[in-house]
């Protein structure tokens, strides 16, 4: 952890997942996606988006500056209170957004989370880290709304430098 979030300094993390060449291509991806599915809707209309892992917001900070903050409603959740209490500050000019404690792993009713309510569920290279991705997606798809749309970005190649740097991180070998 010392390595990736030295004293719990999100910069290094936040140059990898927000600013690296993969991570620009891939989150102006999920935010094309996003837009296009969004614009069509009618103004009247709001969107709920929920966020699982945001982590240091990388592709949060992508998808954020095209919703219409009159429209939307987004929930950045992680596992952490690291990110979800720094997160205010980053995105402190959004105020649509709200900031939750979410473990995908477990059931999202008993964290207070209201189920079927999700137009939109982003999910950034997360999943991958849970113990049973069939569990995972069965409490992702509790939270999904009726016609509602996930938009799952992982990795599907493993990479050495990957296992090198997040390998050593608790949870990554966790799936069984």
């Amino acid at each position: 952890m010392q390595l990736v979030f030295p004293q719990g300094d999100l910069t290094t993390a936040t140059q990898l997942y927000e600013k690296s060449s993969a991570a620009k291509v891939m989150n102006t991806i999920v935010q094309k996606t996003i837009t296009q599915a969004t614009e069509k809707l009618p103004s009247h209309r709001g969107i709920r988006l929920l966020e699982i892992g945001a982590g240091t917001g990388g592709t949060t900070s992508y998808v954020l500056p095209h919703l219409n903050p009159r429209q939307a409603q987004y929930t950045f959740t992680d596992i952490g209170g690291l990110f979800t209490s720094k997160a205010p500050e980053k995105f402190r000019d959004y105020k649509f957004l709200e900031y939750k404690t979410l473990d995908i792993e477990q059931d999202p009713a008993n964290q207070g989370f209201e189920l079927h309510q999700y137009d939109v569920i982003i999910a950034a290279n997360v999943l991958h880290a849970t113990t049973n991705i069939k569990h995972t997606l069965s409490n992702v798809q509790q939270l999904l709304a009726p016609g509602g749309m996930l938009v799952l970005y992982e990795a599907t190649t493993p990479t050495f430098w990957g296992d090198l740097v997040f390998g050593l991180l608790e949870g990554w070998w966790k799936f069984q």
